[in-house]
């Protein structure tokens, strides 16, 4: 899903809601023009949730699958991959592109 966003939106900041080490749901920003968390008030909570922009992303997800209307690849993976214990393995390579 996060290659088809940056294919879609070259330009991305990615949160993770409630913190880097504590959120499971990300919140995706997207924009064909630069984009910097700087634009956000300084009292902002979701400062703290920043994970990375697209100089992270781009290289994380090379290579990956882009889903299409013609391949739905997400539609007709992601039921069968839904119970099985990603969860933490997804977790650890959020944390890792915020490094």
């Amino acid at each position: 899903m996060l290659a088809t966003y940056h294919k879609v939106f070259p330009h991305v900041l990615i949160f993770r809601v409630g913190g880097l080490n504590k959120g499971k749901d990300l919140l995706l920003v997207g924009s064909n023009r630069p984009l910097t968390p700087d634009r956000l008030p300084q009292d902002a909570e979701i400062r703290s949730w920043f994970v990375c922009d697209e100089t992270k992303l781009g290289p994380a997800v090379a290579g990956a699958k882009i889903n299409t209307d013609d391949n739905m690849h997400i539609e007709m993976t992601v039921p069968r991959e839904a119970f099985r214990p990603f969860m933490r393995g997804n977790a650890e390579w959020i944390e890792a592109l915020a490094k």
